[in-house]
């Protein structure tokens, strides 16, 4: 009978079959090792199924906040380094997912902030936004590129309010 679980380490779902508990088994996520649990092992809930209930967020360790976690290329699944910004071996880009794992409050509210700004983008710039759109949707050819120029109001607002909140948040903690 196949049943589910959690990772012990990261946390992630995992299925495995009755003729694997006791083993030694790999985590598909964080290619952790762990020896897979029984279903008497604490992993059934009260309901009596066999999928474990999700962990809370506060007993979930975070990979930044340990040495010993590894940092794996989200594209190729190998180990890089937290400061690299191109996976080596797949040669893509992890700038953004290694911003995460090394400063996750200040990721958090860069987020928070981003889409904060959104809205305040277009409280500022109502006017030019709607007549952006109005131009570009009654009309063909070179004014449909207004479309673009409103769409990039808000997208400059919502870089601008992530790297914002990140730097804040991050002075802030020194």
């Amino acid at each position: 009978m196949e049943f589910k679980f959690y990772c012990p380490h990261c946390r992630q779902h995992i299925s495995a079959t009755d003729d694997l508990v006791g083993s030694k088994a790999s985590c598909p996520n964080c290619q952790r090792t762990f020896v897979v649990p029984s279903l008497t092992q604490g992993t059934q809930p009260e309901s009596h199924s066999p999928i474990s209930p999700p962990p809370s967020r506060s007993s979930i360790p975070h990979p930044a906040a340990t040495d010993t976690a590894r940092n794996l290329c989200p594209f190729c699944r190998k180990e890089i380094d937290r400061s690299s910004i191109v996976c080596p071996y797949c040669r893509k880009n992890v700038a953004m997912v290694n911003l995460k794992r090394r400063e996750p409050e200040a990721y958090a509210t860069g987020m928070v902030c981003a889409v904060l700004a959104l809205p305040l983008a277009y409280v500022i710039h109502k006017k030019v936004i709607d007549d952006c759109f109005k131009t570009a949707f009654g009309t063909s050819g070179c004014c449909a590129v207004l479309a673009v120029w409103a769409i990039g109001i808000f997208v400059l607002y919502g870089i601008g309010g992530f790297w914002i909140g990140f730097t804040v948040r991050k002075l802030l903690r020194k």
